[in-house]
């Protein structure tokens, strides 16, 4: 069986023109998001060894560095703990991390998940940055993956959609 998921990007625009009496006039900033389908591989229902993929999401500005959150949705089975990609009837739980070491579960900060800060062009706190010629600053970080161990499932092709938000 095969097990993928995909990351769809979704920008909620929070970029701002500063105006009035602030001394420092900034024009909105124009962000384009992208990720990378994670692709976890065959699942063996026998092993004991649980099944880690990853992926990743870049966003890139124009413009000056830019510090943007990055939160994961819990996907179609509604929650973060134990999310669940399906092949017609049958579920199997994975996880999203933001560490390699998968402690940490993705989410959007509420029911004990966390979302990622980065700052475009500017390496850090998981992310790394480039500045690309023509003024575009990118951010790009990995998203971590693991089906745990051991799940009783028939053979099949098991998807998820999470979707991406990122805020600025």
């Amino acid at each position: 069986m095969t097990c993928q998921m995909r990351l769809r990007a979704l920008v909620v625009v929070a970029g701002l023109a500063w105006m009035g009496l602030a001394p420092d006039v900034r024009a909105a900033e124009s962000c384009t998001v992208s990720t990378t389908d994670f692709n976890f591989g065959a699942y063996d229902t026998s092993s004991a060894t649980p099944l880690d993929g990853s992926g990743q999401v870049t966003v890139e500005c124009q413009g000056n560095p830019l510090t943007v959150s990055l939160a994961l949705g819990p996907g179609g089975g509604g929650a973060f703990a134990a999310r669940r990609m399906t092949s017609g009837p049958e579920q199997m739980t994975y996880d999203l991390y933001t560490d390699v070491a998968r402690t940490v579960t993705w989410g959007d900060g509420t029911a004990g998940t966390t979302s990622v800060s980065c700052t475009t062009g500017t390496s850090g706190n998981g992310c790394t940055g480039t500045n690309p010629q023509g003024g575009t600053r990118r951010a790009v970080r990995p998203i971590y993956g693991r089906i745990p161990a051991l799940q009783n499932l028939g053979v099949g092709s098991y998807t998820d959609v999470v979707q991406v938000t990122v805020t600025f």
